[in-house]
């Protein structure tokens, strides 16, 4: 048996979200953080693998100067070249639209360069780069390592409770459906959950 992925709770995720958004009263600590939440989002609220989030470009989620509905997801930044779509939730949407507006615009930046980059260098942001910016935010504000991974878990195991497997593998972008499967096992939330309603019916 498949050992059940590491995922966060609601008070986990919410607790990195937040710490996520802090910032000093500087433009360029505003401007990163608005950048580390947006893709912390892409990973917990668009299950995007870190590897896809660094190859962004900016015309993957801007169009006619508003947030795309949904996320194409290219073949050639996806794994094993699995093109798929992902609908943009109204927070994700937002945090878009904050970055077009207070960040690649007024950098200039033109469509088609990368959407996620160094402030001070602007110079695309690395796998290394993103897994670190993660897990210090973890450590001071849920205390305990996890990595982008826990975040692309968390969407699918959430994914899991409301959709049928198929959908949460076509939303993953799984080619077989046993790399879905592991979501199927319980978490602390439904477990919770399962005694809560047992005890509310005796």
């Amino acid at each position: 048996m498949s050992t059940p992925p590491k995922t966060l709770s609601n008070v986990e995720y919410c607790g990195l979200l937040m710490q996520l958004r802090k910032h000093k009263p500087t433009d360029s600590s505003k401007r990163r953080a608005m950048r580390d939440f947006t893709m912390a989002l892409l990973m917990l609220d668009a299950g995007l693998r870190v590897g896809e989030v660094v190859q962004l470009k900016i015309s993957d989620l801007i169009f006619d100067d508003v947030p795309v509905v949904e996320i194409r997801v290219r073949p050639e930044i996806a794994k094993r070249q699995l093109e798929r779509f992902v609908k943009v939730t109204s927070r994700l949407s937002t945090a878009l639209e904050q970055m077009w507006n207070f960040v690649w615009q007024q950098d200039g930046r033109p469509l088609f360069s990368n959407a996620f980059y160094s402030v001070k260098r602007s110079e695309r942001l690395s796998y290394q780069q993103v897994e670190r910016i993660i897990k210090r935010a973890a450590r001071k504000s849920i205390r305990r390592d996890i990595t982008p991974h826990t975040l692309r878990h968390t969407y699918a195991t959430r994914l899991m409770r409301v959709a049928n497997i198929r959908v949460v593998q076509k939303l993953l972008g799984h080619k077989r459906l046993s790399s879905t499967e592991i979501y199927t096992h319980p978490d602390q939330n439904d477990i919770d959950k399962a005694v809560d309603k047992m005890q509310e019916g005796s």
